[in-house]
């Protein structure tokens, strides 16, 4: 179990991206489609955030974010940063926002599943 905002790193490593590096996403199909959703239903602009967050155990008003910060280049769909942020309300910034109640791979990949049930109930 992770207990410092230092072991996010970590997580964003688990989740298959490099920090700051404009790259393709295809290596996580779940988030490109995500991504890819983000834009269908928001075309305008030219970034979209993907919020993954979990409490921070230090503080009761803060939570740890993972922003993936995505762009569409010429019809192609990568990252142009990621970024570990302690943020007040990360609910108010996110394009989407993606809460996990333990900063794991595994609590990821279940919130997906959900996420994913969530959308083909809804269609």
């Amino acid at each position: 179990m992770m207990r410092r905002a230092g072991d996010a790193l970590e997580l964003a490593r688990l989740l298959g991206m490099e920090l700051a590096r404009p790259e393709p996403i295809e290596e996580r199909p779940e988030l490109v489609e995500l991504g890819e959703d983000l834009w269908e239903k928001f075309p305008h602009g030219w970034a979209k955030s993907i919020y993954v967050c979990f409490p921070n155990r230090l503080s009761r008003w803060t939570d740890i974010c993972i922003r993936v910060r995505t762009v569409k280049r010429e019809g192609e769909l990568g990252v142009e940063a990621v970024t570990v942020d302690k943020m007040y309300r990360p609910e108010k910034m996110a394009t989407y926002m993606i809460y996990l109640r333990e900063p794991t791979d595994e609590e990821f990949e279940r919130e997906l599943e959900r996420l994913k049930k969530e959308a083909e109930i809804s269609e």
